[in-house]
């Protein structure tokens, strides 16, 4: 009998914002929630088997349902119960993770409206390409 392989290339097709502070992910979702005019409510926590590891760990999520666009905005936390998300943003301590189509509308604008929050040291574009490793966390 013939062996057949299965094949499949997962589609990165989305945008992040890497935030800096040392507040807590409730008051990182009520600040942007203020600022943005939008309501992240915390969903269920990012459960995930660190590679090289095996250890479980748990990341804070929270999440807005864009009505209009039919879409999602996240707001993933980068330390969680055993490690790091995005192991190679380890000063990042919070993402915000949205489809490309919304990126096309709101990242320039986003960004610049997350930095007038004082309580948050660095808000940065982060690219999704081949050199980030980790990208395989955020498919969820």
């Amino acid at each position: 009998m013939a062996k057949r392989t299965l094949s499949y290339e997962l589609d990165y097709d989305f945008s992040l914002i890497g935030i800096a502070t040392g507040l807590r992910s409730y008051r990182v979702a009520w600040w942007i929630n203020q600022t943005l005019e939008i309501q992240l409510a915390r969903i269920e926590p990012l459960e995930l088997l660190l590679p090289k590891t095996d250890i479980l760990a748990w990341f804070a999520r929270y999440e807005y349902i864009i009505p209009e666009l039919e879409s999602s905005l996240y707001l993933l936390s980068n330390i969680g119960t055993q490690g790091f998300l995005i192991p190679e943003y380890k000063t990042l301590d919070y993402f915000l993770l949205f489809d490309q189509e919304t990126a096309a509308l709101l990242t320039p604008d986003l960004v610049r409206t997350l930095r007038t929050i004082k309580l948050f040291q660095a808000v940065v574009t982060v690219e999704v390409d081949q050199k980030l490793r980790s990208k395989q966390h955020l498919v969820f």
